[in-house]
């Protein structure tokens, strides 16, 4: 290929690459799997400071009020998530992680990185929970920011990894039955 066309492809792709976060998407019980912490749970607070290498990270306390694999109900968890904007003003925006904040209600999918928890997939792996009394609390998962991409390297289609308004009782069943049916012990 001629140095003109790879410029050319380049110079095309670019900022639609800087628009998105590219990831590979997990089906659910792939996700599962991987994780090994998943809960529901509630934002108690968040900080944004440097990491021990320098990088401005967001700390998000969730408090867990239902475990799936790898906690307990009551328990207190650390999320971190790449980005943030530190007291001082120095801003670090991250496409396609996810924005957390007070009192926001989560399912999270958590991989440990040494002594932090991270969300897998960035936003893909933190779902949104809304609603409550007689409608019900229902699962979202937020994908704006996310370019999902296959191993082939060709595009995966968003809707069969979006999650609009599942009950989050039948969520959780769901998620619990994919482990069992795995083999995998909470």
């Amino acid at each position: 290929m001629s140095t003109r066309i790879l410029l050319a492809l380049l110079l095309w792709w670019a900022p639609l690459l800087a628009q998105a976060s590219i990831i590979v998407p997990l089906a659910e019980p792939e996700l599962a799997a991987r994780a090994d912490v998943i809960v529901f749970g509630t934002v108690l607070r968040t900080q944004t400071l440097r990491n021990p290498t320098g990088f401005i990270v967001t700390q998000a306390e969730v408090q867990v009020y239902r475990s799936v694999r790898g906690s307990k109900p009551g328990e207190f968890l650390i999320i971190e998530m790449p980005g943030g904007q530190l007291p001082d003003g120095d801003v670090a925006e991250v496409t396609g992680a996810p924005h957390l904040a007070r009192g926001q209600t989560v399912v999270a999918f958590l991989q440990k990185r040494g002594q932090v928890l991270r969300p897998l997939g960035m936003a893909f792996g933190l779902l949104d929970v809304r609603g409550s009394g007689a409608a019900g609390q229902r699962v979202y998962r937020n994908l704006d920011g996310l370019q999902l991409l296959l191993p082939s390297g060709r595009s995966a289609p968003a809707v069969k990894y979006a999650i609009e308004g599942v009950p989050l009782g039948d969520f959780l069943a769901r998620i619990d039955a994919t482990l069992r049916d795995q083999g995998i012990k909470p």
